[in-house]
């Protein structure tokens, strides 16, 4: 069984939602821009392992997520302007889009895969709330990744990573300390500016 591509874009009703582990394909945009929406559960034991482009994007107020356990990718713009989304717990999420959680001011705390390859461009921009990140050696790092999340106060990178990209923690006003690990020989243009 699947969702179809933007089955519920706007729908102005849909507070609640509860995808069956019967569900085992979820479309683009299923409900973007859902202004009233404010908790998703899928169902332990679910096949899902991929969520849709902009899936949840422009969702105001939603707050509780509870994603499929074996999900191995966010993609771009998934929980985009979320800005009640309190945390995100995906611990086999191997790929975190572009923009992907770009606004979601609410967010505290995101978990994923120590094992990522891929942070994208603006994936955490914005992100106010959030309050700590691990950045394992294996991920592709973005561009402007965690700009601007001004509560962002530790940080651990891990031995291994070479390269820190352009303005990737910039505007982190509470970032005040931070261990560069050793194995680091880039820091690019504005990486920290306005930043602790």
């Amino acid at each position: 069984k699947a969702i179809s591509d933007y089955a519920f874009e706007s729908q102005p009703n849909v507070t609640k939602v509860y995808i069956p582990s019967s569900v085992v394909s979820v479309g683009d945009g299923v409900f973007i821009n859902c202004s009233s929406l404010t908790s998703v559960e899928f169902e332990s034991g679910s096949g899902v392992t991929s969520i849709g482009y902009e899936m949840f994007s422009g969702c105001a107020k939603l707050a509780n997520v509870k994603l499929p356990e074996d999900l191995d990718e966010i993609p771009e713009k998934a929980f985009f302007n979320c800005k009640s989304l309190l945390s995100i717990n995906a611990p086999k999420a191997k790929s975190i889009g572009i923009s992907a959680f770009q606004g979601c001011s609410s967010l505290k705390t995101a978990d994923f895969s120590k094992q990522t390859t891929f942070i994208g461009q603006y994936s955490f921009s914005d992100c106010t709330s959030l309050e700590s990140v691990y950045i394992p050696k294996t991920a592709t790092l973005g561009d402007n990744a965690f700009s601007n999340c001004s509560k962002l106060s530790s940080v651990t990178l891990e031995e291994g990573i070479e390269t820190l990209p352009y303005n990737f923690f910039s505007k982190c006003k509470s970032l005040s300390s931070i261990v560069l690990p050793s194995t680091l020989t880039t820091i690019d243009s504005y990486c920290f500016n306005e930043s602790g």
